[in-house]
């Protein structure tokens, strides 16, 4: 999400570093480990046509776990949809 945050103009890393403690301080987020069944369910997505197997391991971590997934990929989003899985994702627009 960063690296697409600092392709707009302008980026504000204080403000950016700022979220991202506030995020990891919380306690609200919890560490996961993905095991093989997460592994085997991101590349089911990779089979099915989501290429990006870095979101598709973020996708299955979040359904394994039953978490939501914060994304700024609409074409994540689209897949999921498209294919009518179970939409864990959010984006930031959701959030109020």
């Amino acid at each position: 999400m960063a690296t697409r945050l600092s392709k707009g103009e302008p980026f504000d890393a204080d403000r950016f570093d700022l979220g991202l403690r506030s995020i990891l301080e919380s306690g609200k987020y919890r560490e996961v480990r993905e095991d093989a069944e997460t592994f085997n369910e991101a590349l089911r997505l990779r089979m099915l046509g989501h290429n990006d197997m870095v979101d598709n391991i973020l996708y299955a971590s979040s359904m394994a776990f039953n978490l939501k997934f914060l994304t700024l990929d609409d074409e994540l989003n689209d897949f999921v949809r498209a294919k009518r899985l179970s939409n864990t994702i959010i984006s930031p627009r959701d959030i109020g």
